[in-house]
């Protein structure tokens, strides 16, 4: 290609690199960790984002959340500053989430109590742009879970595999 090509304002940015071969990657599968489930595990928040789904019926904060000081498995501590994330739905339609469970607000079991470790006022809570932006570098506890996770991919292949999930959180010692 011409030079010129290269400089065409109308065409986007790039830096032009040299071929690598990689290689064959047809059989390159995801690994996933799938930590123990452990109580009390200190966690600290890294990111908190508004997440919903494609009607906006139901919003969740997605919480980064790194694992502090690790957990302990026999001798050995592992997964010291894992990252793990973890989803808080804050918001379901009440047209459309209408079993008991949204009925009784257990949708919002875990904002509660995460408000709670994050010594909010639970008679007035608010979520802001300021509010998930304060969240970065607080400490909270919380239970790592197993649970199996079901779901079918978009060429029709039924998926079932074990998931971790962060519950029962609780305030940590201290908040830097």
């Amino acid at each position: 290609m011409p030079a010129e090509f290269f400089d065409d304002p109308g065409l986007p940015k790039f830096d032009v690199m040299e071929e690598v071969e990689i290689g064959d990657l047809s059989n390159v599968k995801e690994e996933k960790d799938l930590l123990p489930p452990t109580q009390d595990v200190v966690f600290v928040i890294k990111r908190a984002k508004i997440k919903a789904n494609d009607d906006n019926t139901y919003r969740q904060i997605g919480l980064q959340l790194n694992i502090e000081n690790g957990i302990q498995v026999g001798d050995e501590l592992k997964w010291k500053n894992k990252p793990m994330f973890q989803d808080v739905c804050y918001y379901a339609d009440a047209n459309k989430y209408t079993k008991d469970f949204f009925k009784k607000r257990q949708h919002l079991v875990a904002l509660t109590q995460l408000c709670s470790a994050l010594g909010e006022d639970l008679k007035n809570v608010r979520l802001t742009d300021g509010f998930l932006m304060s969240l970065g570098g607080k400490r909270i506890k919380g239970t790592i879970t197993q649970r199996m996770n079901s779901f079918t991919t978009k060429d029709g292949t039924q998926v079932n595999e074990m998931k971790n999930e962060i519950k029962n959180f609780k305030k940590a010692d201290v908040n830097v």
